[in-house]
C-alpha cells in the first residue's frame, strides 16, 4: 500500500482511499488501520513534498466497500468546491482529481465520473468511457472516483453495489495487473487524459 500511496500522490491523486474487500488479503483491526492511515498520510506527504504539490493528498482509513459508499454519499468522502480549505496545502487544485475526496459540505456534487477496475466480460476501456462523457457533457469530467480491487476482483456482491453507487466497469486490458500496477497505471491513464 505505501507504494501504491507514494506513486497516487506523484502522478496527481488528490486523495487516497484504501478498501478492506471480501478478497482483501491483509485485514485490519481498527487500532491497527488508525496506525496504518497515519503511516500512509506521512508518505503522502513525503511524496507531495518531493515533487513540489501545492496542496495536501488526503488518505483515509481502510473501510468496507460498503461503508466506503456511505462516506462518499454523506459528503465524508466527496470532491472539494473550488475555492474551499484554509490553506495552500489544504485548498483543492483547480485540476481535476484522480481519486478521492475529503471532509466538505454535504450539499456539494459528488464525484463527475465513478469507475471500478473489473475483470468482467462487459468491462469497457477508459478511453470510451471518457470519450462518452465528454460528448455527453461538452466537456471532461473534472472529478473522477476510481475504484481498483484486490488480486481477483471484486466480488460479485461487490461489483454490483459498486454499480448501484454509479461506478461504471472499466477494463484494463487482457492482462492481469497486479493491484498497485493497476493503480498507477489508471491513475497514468486519467492524468494524461484529463490533464494534458
Amino acid at each position: 500500500m505505501e507504494l501504491i500511496v507514494q506513486k497516487a500522490v506523484e502522478i496527481g491523486a488528490d486523495q487516497v482511499a484504501p478498501i478492506i474487500s471480501d478478497r482483501t488479503v491483509v485485514q485490519v483491526d481498527s487500532e491497527s488501520a488508525v496506525q496504518k492511515q497515519a503511516k500512509w498520510q506521512q508518505i503522502a506527504i513525503e511524496a507531495a513534498k518531493q515533487c513540489g504539490q501545492n496542496w495536501l493528498p488526503r488518505v483515509h482509513v481502510p473501510r468496507k466497500l460498503g461503508e466506503f459508499f456511505d462516506a462518499v454519499e454523506t459528503g465524508v468522502l466527496a470532491t472539494p468546491e473550488p475555492g474551499e480549505g484554509g490553506s495552500p496545502a489544504e485548498s483543492p487544485r483547480s485540476q481535476p482529481t484522480s481519486a478521492l475526496g475529503g471532509p466538505l459540505r454535504k450539499d456539494i456534487p459528488r464525484f463527475d465520473l465513478r469507475l471500478i477496475g473489473s475483470l468482467q466480460p462487459d468491462a469497457q476501456h477508459l478511453k470510451k468511457i471518457l470519450a462518452d462523457y465528454s460528448d455527453e457533457h461538452q466537456h471532461c469530467p473534472q472529478s473522477v472516483l476510481m475504484l481498483i480491487g484486490p488480486e481477483g476482483d471484486f466480488t460479485p456482491a461487490e461489483l454490483a453495489l459498486a454499480r448501484r453507487h454509479g461506478c461504471r466497469p472499466i477494463t484494463l486490458g487482457p492482462i492481469i495487473l497486479r493491484v498497485e500496477t493497476a493503480a498507477i497505471y489508471c491513475l497514468s491513464v486519467l492524468s494524461y487524459e484529463l490533464l494534458m
